[in-house]
């Protein structure tokens, strides 16, 4: 007897239905970004409230419910405000915005989790196949999604970390007893007077760094050993 028919039509029946999209179990989560570390969090508690990442500690805001729809569909719920995650206004675009609003039972509401690799996954909305992702999560350092409050949407999958997500309990401390670091700004003083070649950008550029590294580093202190302005009563300076 040839099985193989058999097999196959198991398999298909198996993906048509959705159990072969990946399974996580019901519970409360934080839910990082692989490409920052930084947390999904909602932005307030209200209907349209918009949703972003930041550096995780803790908060209710921070945290969401996720709930098995069946056929490997989920919802995401937060906590904080007990309102679910979707995409405005049934939007098909890409960089539209992820917001808070009472359940409906319809496609912007519901997702799909594709698993990547090392444990992150791609959290695809069933109405238009688009993943939710950083906005701005390829950009330049000044103005990249590493910095802190950069807004949730869905965009096309782009072989981009800023699309990919990890799923953690609440108390998941990805940090602890791993080494950390210090870091130290010498004097800044040349950067904020703009001598010999020294410039604003550059001291707004070291900051940046700092707080967009924050949680990836595990940076935990910073010292300024100098002074940070040639002179206070500039107020360009």
């Amino acid at each position: 007897m040839d099985i193989k028919p058999i097999i196959t039509g198991i398999i298909t029946c198996l993906f048509t239905s959705g159990i072969g999209l990946a399974q996580v179990a019901d519970g409360t989560y934080k839910i990082v970004a692989r490409h920052s570390g930084q947390a999904l969090e909602a932005n307030g508690t209200t209907n349209q409230s918009t949703l972003k990442q930041t550096p995780y500690e803790g908060r209710t805001s921070q945290q969401w419910i996720l709930t098995s729809l069946g056929g490997g569909q989920y919802s995401i719920k937060g906590v904080q405000s007990n309102l679910h995650a979707q995409v405005t206004g049934s939007s098909q675009a890409n960089d539209a915005e992820i917001r808070l609003y009472p359940w409906v039972n319809q496609g912007n509401f519901k997702v799909t989790l594709v698993p990547t690799e090392q444990g992150y996954y791609r959290i695809n909305f069933v109405h238009s196949g688009k993943s939710l992702a950083v906005f701005g999560g390829t950009e330049t350092l000044l103005d990249s999604a590493y910095n802190y409050g950069f807004k949730a949407v869905q965009k096309d999958a782009a072989g981009q970390f800023d699309d990919q997500w990890k799923f953690l309990p609440t108390d998941h401390v990805s940090n602890a007893g791993a080494p950390f670091e210090m870091i130290m700004l010498p004097d800044t003083q040349k950067y904020t007077n703009e001598w010999n070649g020294g410039t604003k950008e550059m001291f707004y550029g070291q900051t940046a760094w700092i707080a967009n590294q924050r949680t990836t580093r595990n940076i935990k202190y910073v010292a300024h050993v100098g002074d940070i302005v040639d002179n206070q009563s500039v107020l360009a300076q």
